[in-house]
């Protein structure tokens, strides 16, 4: 199976790290950057069976991509020829559509929505002004769709970290956080006493606020919904427990973990599934949902949560209806889900990899190939593939079934 530890950990390495010397922003947007690379050719035990055989084109990213509706985003790292790092949208047919070249130690972008359009975000270096030595992190909107530059470089106070349009104050990944309004990347919000920023997604910003969770909008700051919008599931009725935010949930932003804690001592008595737009619930994880995660499918409003403490118990939810859609134990392997899309979710469980159907549980497909990484609105998947070198992986489109 491909493995991405070069990548991955050249990515980590960036992030570790503020971004490096200054640098001028560059974007070229156009009609066409780059025609369609042929594919390699591809062993059909290296295809899930869910997708159709034959290759369509090979993406040029360096580490697995974004995708945003019929878009792909990501990155192609520093080579001889072009030494800054680069940013690039390939359209569903794998035409590279545009690029923006950066610094190469901002190995990072952030995708949010201004309006009408998808915005990416993309972090470089200017060099300080009126005498100034120290260089200044800076950020640029670009559309996702033609790759002009829609606000920017604006100064933003630290590495782009996530989820969302999050960016660090100092002390790394970790630190303290600061939200971007992705109509215009200024700060609408930051970490400090008695205030902390978790998460944000297409606009919406979660915070912690005097420990009580709530939301607002990242335009002009007002409340879109407050603490009393989460409600608490069913197995923590009648304890008393108030909320306190986990995690975002992995695959969909969209979405966050929420654990329920009663008492001084904040004993965790429950955990829930929660959507940021409105704070609703979305489903009760059962006893054990400390190390849950989820996968979401944004085109078919399916959540699959697995990952369920002693139980190994895997299960799928209708975000929307809230509906319980299946529920089954894994045996003798736990599985681990890493993407979801068209209605399948892919994971790995042992040494081998599964498609399971998100509507009912059933095993689709199951082998040693790779699961995809991402898959446009149309159904365009990308999956990584062993390239002609050792660690090498190759990101190659498929069509659905």
């Amino acid at each position: 199976m491909p493995r991405y530890r070069l990548v991955i950990g050249a990515l980590l390495t960036a992030l570790s790290a503020s971004c490096g010397h200054p640098s001028t922003p560059e974007n070229t947007p156009a009609a066409v950057v780059a025609e369609p690379t042929p594919p390699p050719s591809v062993a059909t035990a290296a295809v899930p069976a869910t997708l159709r055989p034959d290759p369509l084109w090979q993406a040029p990213f360096s580490s697995p991509p974004r995708a945003v509706d019929d878009m792909f985003v990501g990155l192609i790292h520093p080579t001889p020829a072009e030494p800054k790092l680069t940013v690039a949208g390939v359209d569903a047919e794998g035409r590279t559509r545009w690029v923006v070249h950066t610094n190469p130690s901002c190995a990072n972008f952030g995708i949010s929505r201004a309006g009408d359009r998808n915005v990416v975000v993309v972090l470089d270096q200017e060099p300080g002004r009126s005498g100034d030595v120290v260089a200044h992190t800076v950020a640029s909107g670009y559309d996702a769709e033609d790759g002009t530059r829609v606000w920017g470089p604006v100064q933003v106070p630290g590495q782009l970290v996530g989820p969302g349009l999050l960016v660090s104050r100092g002390g790394g990944p970790d630190g303290p956080r600061a939200a971007l309004d992705s109509h215009s990347g200024r700060v609408v919000v930051e970490s400090q006493p008695g205030t902390t920023v978790l998460q944000e997604y297409n606009g919406t910003v979660l915070v912690d606020r005097e420990r009580k969770l709530l939301a607002i909008d990242a335009r002009d700051g007002a409340e879109r919904w407050g603490p009393a919008a989460l409600l608490a599931p069913d197995s923590v009725a009648g304890q008393d427990a108030r909320p306190r935010y986990r995690s975002a949930a992995s695959g969909d932003p969209r979405l966050f973990f929420v654990e329920w804690v009663v008492g001084d001592d904040d004993r965790v008595v429950g955990h829930s599934i929660h959507d940021m737009h409105t704070g609703a619930l979305v489903t009760d994880v059962p006893e054990g949902g400390g190390d849950a995660m989820a996968v979401a499918d944004r085109a078919t409003n399916k959540v699959v949560v697995y990952g369920i403490s002693g139980t190994g118990t895997v299960f799928g939810v209708d975000r929307a209806s809230r509906d319980l859609l299946w529920r089954r134990p894994v045996d003798p392997e736990p599985v681990t889900f890493s993407f979801a899309s068209q209605g399948i979710a892919y994971g790995t469980t042992g040494s081998r990899a599964v498609a399971v159907d998100e509507r009912s549980g059933e095993v689709r497909a199951e082998g040693t190939w790779a699961p995809p990484v991402a898959a446009t609105r149309s159904g365009i998947t990308l999956v990584p593939v062993p390239g002609g070198k050792p660690d090498e992986t190759r990101f190659v489109a498929f069509e659905k079934r």
